[in-house]
């Protein structure tokens, strides 16, 4: 007896560290559950295989199927159906899945409130197929099961429905239902609302959603994350730091950069929170800092195996691209090209289930700011419109800022300054509005007589590399580098690295 009691008080604590995001206790405690006592194994089983399925599908599946033999009751044995097409959804063979869900229904009749898990699951099925409308009926049905949990994910599911007709303003509304179920019960699942947060994070950002944001900051303070679920912990840290910045906080984004660079679940995370510290030392005029980080950021990228990488960890890409245009497009371009050479599958799982376009968007802006940085304006021109033809209409206006900036400083027509001013005013105390302001202005004369290769060298090396570093960084002799540095001294009209600096500094343009 004291053994049973022993094994049932294990079965509830894997139950509890399943929902915390504890899985490697869950499948501790869940070892060797296979020969426990039958009503307590078929329990079990299946608790292991939906702890496998978070981490590894197929794994789930292959578990499944060794204890078919095990899970006897009509409760149990709908749920092993809807586990089993969950896992076949993971790997997306969504035949098999809506086949397992066709078993569950026969027993539904036998199961108790089982109709909102099922409805969630062919909910859930429909928009991983990309099939799913705002109005779908089985979700609908679903986020009024009386599992909180259930109703959360329901609601956090149709979010992402919404996103995928572009109506952004109902999938906030949707997270933030989904994240306030589960402050309110203090009923959730650690995983599904660290992904709410991070969604939220990222979509009330982008659309200058305040609300949104202070939704996700204030339940990314609450959630108890754990290492199982630190992507979305390191994602919603950089929204969270890039609002920040945006509304004029630029030393409390870096901090929450540092702390993502620290919490970073891969190389190719660490390399993008090092870029967004590089990004926001720029901004601040600090070159020196923003080198420093951008270098880190390289060092770091040699290492990484980027067709191997999943998830958005890839647009690390995009950001290496951007950063390094002004300094040295070849190797710029050498990125943008690793990105567009691996496509945009499995960019973003969510944005890939919604046929989402924004991944495109990040792609063009990146050519644009290479081919801004070569000289080749036509086409900078052309890659740049594409972008903000497609962040502009969605209202994202921390991206549509970026291209409409950039198309300012390519075009100087004022228009496009107006524009980049409109979507900087959305971030109230914004510290790119004054350079919005800007971004018309005619360049000036110094470095429009420049070759394109001149004005990178003249900005790497006001921002603090020496003519060795030079050398080495654009592939040239040291020789033909102290000619075009001699050509740039001569245009600014100063003698040495320390003038060069202070009269960037003084014309605005540092």
């Amino acid at each position: 007896m004291t053994e049973i009691i022993d094994l049932r008080a294990a079965l509830e604590a894997a139950r509890t560290a399943l929902t915390s995001a504890r899985y490697d206790d869950a499948l501790d405690l869940l070892r060797g559950c296979q020969d426990w006592p039958v009503d307590l194994a078929e329990h079990a089983v299946l608790l292991k295989a939906d702890t496998l399925i978070r981490r590894d599908a197929p794994a789930a599946l292959a578990w499944l199927a060794a204890t078919q033999d095990l899970v006897i009751t009509d409760n149990a044995r709908f749920h092993r159906e809807l586990l089993t097409g969950r896992a076949y959804s993971n790997v997306r063979n969504f035949d098999a899945a809506a086949s397992r869900f066709a078993r569950a229904g026969k027993l539904l009749d036998r199961v108790p409130e089982g109709s909102y898990k099922l409805s969630f699951s062919k909910g859930r099925l429909a928009w991983m197929q990309r099939e799913a409308k705002p109005d779908n009926a089985d979700l609908a049905h679903a986020m009024t099961d009386p599992d909180p949990i259930g109703r959360a994910v329901a609601y956090a599911i149709r979010g992402w429905i919404y996103a995928s007709v572009g109506d952004f303003a109902n999938q906030i509304a949707d997270l933030k239902t989904a994240i306030e179920i589960a402050e309110t019960t203090k009923v959730y699942d650690v995983e599904h609302v660290g992904s709410a947060v991070y969604g939220l994070a990222t979509i009330a950002f982008e659309v200058a959603d305040k609300s949104g944001i202070e939704t996700a900051r204030r339940a990314f303070e609450w959630l108890k994350w754990t290492d199982d679920v630190r992507v979305n912990r390191y994602n919603a840290l950089r929204c969270l730091g890039w609002d920040a910045f945006m509304r004029g906080e630029p030393a409390r984004a870096q901090w929450l950069f540092h702390d993502a660079a620290e919490a970073a679940p891969t190389p190719a995370w660490q390399a993008q929170a090092h870029l967004d510290r590089a990004y926001v030392a720029r901004i601040s005029k600090n070159d020196a800092w923003s080198l420093d980080e951008l270098y880190e950021a390289l060092r770091i990228s040699q290492g990484v195996a980027w067709g191997e990488t999943l998830g958005e960890e890839r647009l690390t890409l995009v950001t290496l691209a951007v950063l390094l245009a002004p300094v040295d497009a070849s190797e710029a371009q050498r990125y943008a090209a690793t990105y567009a050479m691996f496509g945009m599958d499995n960019i973003n799982p969510y944005l890939a289930a919604s046929k989402d376009k924004r991944t495109v968007g990040f792609g063009k802006y990146t050519q644009g700011k290479i081919e801004q940085t070569l000289g080749n304006i036509d086409l900078a021109v052309e890659s740049l419109e594409a972008a903000y033809g497609i962040f502009e209409p969605i209202g994202h206006h921390y991206q549509a800022m970026l291209a409409a900036q950039a198309l300012a400083e390519v075009t100087n027509d004022v228009k496009w300054a107006d524009k980049a001013r409109m979507h900087t005013a959305a971030y109230p105390g914004c510290p790119l509005t004054a350079q919005a302001a800007e971004s018309a202005k005619a360049q000036d004369p110094a470095i429009e007589g420049l070759s394109p290769l001149q004005r990178q060298l003249a900005r790497a090396h006001w921002s603090g590399l020496s003519v060795d570093a030079l050398s080495k960084q654009f592939s040239r002799s040291l020789y033909t580098i102290e000619g075009h540095l001699a050509e740039i001294y001569a245009a600014f009209n100063v003698a040495t690295a320390g003038g060069l600096r202070d009269e960037a500094l003084r014309r605005g343009i540092a």
